[in-house]
C-alpha cells in the first residue's frame, strides 16, 4: 500500500514478484506444521490474493540447499519476463542476478525484466550496494524501498521513497522503548518512550509484543530521523562495533564511509568485514578491512586514503585516535577473491537467505577464518 501511495501507476498486482528468504519445510514430528526461517514461513502462509503474483512456488521455498535454491530462482527468473519486484538481502540477490545474466546473455536485468519497478530490501545498509544495483538496473525509474522486518515483529517501513528513514508501525501489536546506547548492559538503564526520544541520538530498540515478548532487546541500534512522524534508521548492532582503541566505530560509520569512498572512486563492493589489528610492543593498532570487490579500485593506496578520510569525517573518536597516528595507523585493506564470503558461509553452515555478515567484529576470529579459507593467512 505504501509503495502504491508513492507510485500510483505500479503494477505489482498485475505482474510477477520474487521474494527470497530462508528455508522452511514440514515438521517430521507433525507434518501439518511448517518449521524453519520466519521469512519462508510467511511465504508459505502468503494470502491467497498474493499467490498469483509470485513467480516462485512452495517447492522452491522449501529447497534446503542454498546453491540449489539460487540456481532454481535464477532459472525461474531468466524465463519470467513479467518480474516487476524482487525482495531480499542484497548479498544473496547479487549471485542470482549474475546467474540470470549468464543464462540469458543479457547485459543488464532490464533486458530480462523490461517492466521492473522496485527492489525491496532490509537488514543491511543498502548504500554500500546502491551503485552495484544501478549496474543491474540502469534506469532512474527503478525504486528501492527499505523495510524493517525481524523474527520479533514487523517494526517499520519506508513510507516516503524520496526520504531516508522508515516509519515506525505503531499499531502493529508492539510497544516500543528506546535505551540510550551508553546504558546498554547496565542493571538499571534509562528507557525512553516515543514521546521522549530525540533525533540524532543512538538507541537500542526494546520491544514488548502481543506475541509474548516482554522488554526484549532486539539487538539493533536505531536513530530517529524525525519524531513527527516517528521515522528511524538502523545504524548498527548493540554488540557489533569497534572500540579496541577508544575509537567507538559503529557499523553505520563504516558503511557510510565505504559508500562515499566507492561513489567517489567508481568502486563496487560485494561484501566486507572489519576487525582490529591489535597493538604490539613496537606497533600501533589499526583496522583490517577484508573486502570482496565487484569492481576493484584502480589504486588501492588511494582507496585506502579516501576511506580513512571518510571514516574520520564520520566519527570524531576515530579521527582523534588517527591524529598523528596516536593510537591508530591507516586501515589495512585486504582484497579477497570473488566468492570468498560465500565460501565462508558454507564453511560455517550459514549459507542461506537470512544470514548476514558481521560488518564489524571486535576479535580477529572471522578475519582469520576467511584468510585461512582463501589461503593467505599470515
Amino acid at each position: 500500500a505504501t509503495y502504491y501511495d508513492n507510485c500510483p501507476n505500479a503494477t505489482l498486482f498485475a505482474q510477477k514478484s520474487i521474494l527470497i528468504g530462508g528455508t522452511a519445510s514440514r515438521s517430521e514430528l507433525n507434518p501439518r506444521a511448517i518449521v524453519g526461517d520466519v521469512s519462508s514461513i510467511m511465504m508459505y502462509n502468503m494470502p491467497a490474493i498474493g499467490r498469483p503474483f509470485s513467480a516462485l512456488d512452495a517447492d522452491t521455498f522449501s529447497i534446503k540447499d542454498w546453491e540449489e535454491k539460487v540456481e532454481r530462482i535464477a532459472e525461474i527468473g531468466s524465463q519470467e519476463p513479467e518480474v516487476v519486484m524482487v525482495g531480499g538481502v542484497p548479498t544473496w540477490w547479487i549471485p542470482i542476478f549474475n546467474r540470470i545474466l549468464e543464462k540469458t546473455g543479457a547485459s543488464n536485468l532490464l533486458e530480462v525484466w523490461p517492466d521492473f519497478q522496485v527492489y525491496i530490501h532490509g537488514g543491511v545498509n543498502f548504500d554500500v550496494y546502491r551503485d552495484t544495483f544501478r549496474q543491474y538496473f540502469p534506469a532512474d525509474h527503478v525504486n528501492y524501498q527499505e523495510i524493517y522486518n525481524a523474527s520479533e515483529g514487523y517494526f517499520a517501513l519506508q513510507d516516503d521513497l524520496r526520504a531516508k528513514g522508515m516509519l515506525l508501525l505503531l499499531n502493529n501489536g508492539m510497544f516500543f522503548e528506546f535505551i540510550p546506547l551508553a546504558d546498554v548492559g547496565l542493571d538499571f538503564p534509562r528507557a525512553y518512550t516515543l514521546g521522549e526520544v530525540e533525533t540524532g541520538q543512538a538507541y537500542a530498540l526494546c520491544v514488548s509484543t502481543n506475541a509474548g515478548l516482554w522488554r526484549y532487546l532486539v539487538g539493533d541500534v536505531v536513530t530517529f530521523t524525525s519524531t513527527y512522524p516517528h521515522r528511524i534508521q538502523i545504524t548498527g548492532r548493540t554488540k557489533l562495533f569497534l572500540n579496541t582503541f577508544g575509537e567507538e566505530l559503529m557499523v553505520h560509520n563504516a558503511e557510510q564511509a565505504l559508500a562515499e569512498t566507492c561513489n567517489r572512486l567508481n568502486v563496487q563492493v560485494v561484501e566486507f568485514t572489519v576487525a582490529p589489528v591489535f597493538m604490539q610492543q613496537n606497533k600501533r593498532g589499526r583496522h583490517q578491512w577484508l573486502i570482496e570487490f565487484a569492481q576493484p579500485p584502480q589504486d588501492l593506496q588511494r582507496f585506502t586514503q579516501v576511506l580513512d578520510e571518510r571514516l574520520q569525517a564520520a566519527n570524531s573518536d576515530y579521527e582523534a585516535k588517527r591524529t598523528k597516528d596516536i593510537a591508530l595507523i591507516e586501515p589495512l585493506i585486504t582484497p579477497v577473491p570473488p566468492g570468498t564470503f560465500t565460501k565462508w558461509y558454507q564453511h560455517k553452515s550459514k549459507l542461506g537467505g537470512q544470514n548476514k555478515m558481521p560488518r564489524l567484529f571486535p576479535t580477529r576470529q572471522i578475519v582469520e577464518e576467511i584468510e585461512e579459507l582463501v589461503g593467505f593467512k599470515k
